[in-house]
C-alpha cells in the first residue's frame, strides 16, 4: 500500500516537473499586461500631402521641396495593454520622424535659409498681384496614440476611434515662408489631434514576435490665423514588434481521472502538448477556461505519466 501511493506520488511529481521544464518560449503573451511595441523604421513610413493656405486668399497643394521630402520614416514605441481578445493604446508613446537627408527651407521660425526637417513642401500660386510662393518645413514630429479597447477579431481591428497626438514631448511644427505679401512664422502642432480614417489594422504573431501593423490615414487642418485652411493629410503606416516571452506552467491538479493546468502567458491559439516518451508530441483536446488571470486547461488523465508542454 504504501510502496503504491509512493509510485503515484512519483509520477505526479515527474509529471509537474517535466510539465514546468518543458514550457518553451513559443509565441504567447501575458493576458491583460501592458507592453510596448518597438517601431520600425524600416518599414514605417508616413507621407504628407495636402494644402497651403494664407489670408484667406491664397491654397495650393503642397509639392516636394526636394526629392522624397514628403516622405518620412518613423521610429520610437508605442504603449499598449492586450488581453486575449483586446488592444488598447494607453498613451505617452512616442513614434518620432527620422530627420530628412536633406535641410529644408524656411529655418526654424520661418526666417530664411534652411536646416534640418522631418518634411519639407512647397506651394506656389499665380495671382493677378504676384507669383505667390509658401516654403513649408515640418519639424520635431512626434506622435502619440490614445484609444478605447478594441476588439480583436482574427488578428484585426478597426482603426476608427484610434486618435494620434502631436506629442507636447516633441517640438512638433510647421515652419512657413510667404513670399507675398512677405510673412513667416511657425504653426505649433504640439497638443493637436487627428482621429485614424483608415482601414483595419493588424496583429499578427511571427514564431516569438508579435507584430502591430497601423495603416495611418490621418488629417490635421489650421483653423486659425493667418494659414487658416492649412491642412495636412498624413498616409502611410506604422509597424512595431514585441518579443513575446515564453508561457508559463505555474500548477498541476490531478483530481477524479481529470488534470488541469494551469498557464499563464498565453494566447487565443495555445494548445497541450502531450507526450510520454518525450519524443513524439500530439495536441491534447482540453477544455478552456480562465481563473484569476490565467488559463486553465483540463483534461482526461489517460497516462500514468505524461509531459506535457504549450505551444502557440
Amino acid at each position: 500500500m504504501n510502496k503504491k501511493r509512493n509510485s503515484r506520488t512519483s509520477a505526479l511529481f515527474l509529471k509537474k516537473f517535466w510539465a514546468v521544464l518543458l514550457c518553451f518560449p513559443f509565441a504567447c503573451r501575458m493576458q491583460g499586461a501592458p507592453v510596448v511595441f518597438t517601431v520600425d523604421p524600416s518599414q514605417s513610413h508616413v507621407t504628407v500631402s495636402g494644402t497651403v493656405a494664407a489670408y484667406g486668399l491664397f491654397s495650393a497643394p503642397i509639392a516636394q521641396q526636394t526629392p522624397g521630402s514628403l516622405t518620412a520614416a518613423f521610429g520610437g514605441a508605442i504603449n499598449a495593454d492586450l488581453t486575449g481578445t483586446n488592444i488598447q493604446f494607453t498613451g505617452t508613446s512616442l513614434v518620432e520622424a527620422q530627420t530628412n537627408s536633406t535641410p529644408q527651407q524656411p529655418a526654424p521660425g520661418g526666417t530664411s535659409g534652411s536646416a534640418p526637417a522631418d518634411y519639407g513642401g512647397l506651394a506656389t500660386q499665380k495671382t493677378f498681384l504676384a507669383d505667390i510662393t509658401v516654403t513649408v518645413a515640418i519639424r520635431n514630429v512626434g506622435l502619440d496614440l490614445i484609444s478605447p479597447v478594441l476588439p480583436l477579431s482574427n488578428g484585426s481591428f478597426a482603426t476608427s476611434s484610434l486618435e494620434f497626438l502631436f506629442s507636447t514631448n516633441a517640438g512638433n511644427s510647421i515652419d512657413y515662408a510667404v513670399s507675398y505679401p512677405v510673412q513667416n512664422g511657425t504653426i505649433t502642432l504640439a497638443g493637436n489631434s487627428m482621429l485614424d480614417t483608415g482601414s483595419a489594422a493588424t496583429l499578427s504573431i511571427t514564431g516569438a514576435t508579435e507584430i502591430l501593423t497601423i495603416p495611418v490615414s490621418a488629417i490635421f487642418t489650421e483653423t486659425s490665423g493667418s494659414t487658416s485652411g492649412t491642412s495636412l493629410v498624413m498616409v502611410g503606416q506604422i509597424v512595431a514588434s514585441l518579443q513575446i516571452p515564453p508561457p508559463i506552467i505555474d500548477s498541476i491538479v490531478v483530481s477524479n481521472q481529470m488534470v488541469t493546468l494551469s498557464v499563464s502567458g498565453v494566447t487565443a491559439q495555445s494548445k497541450v502538448l502531450a507526450s510520454t516518451d518525450l519524443i513524439h508530441w500530439s495536441a491534447q483536446d482540453s477544455v478552456i477556461s480562465t481563473l484569476s488571470g490565467r488559463t486553465l486547461f483540463a483534461f482526461p488523465a489517460t497516462n500514468t505519466v505524461e509531459f506535457f508542454k504549450i505551444q502557440q
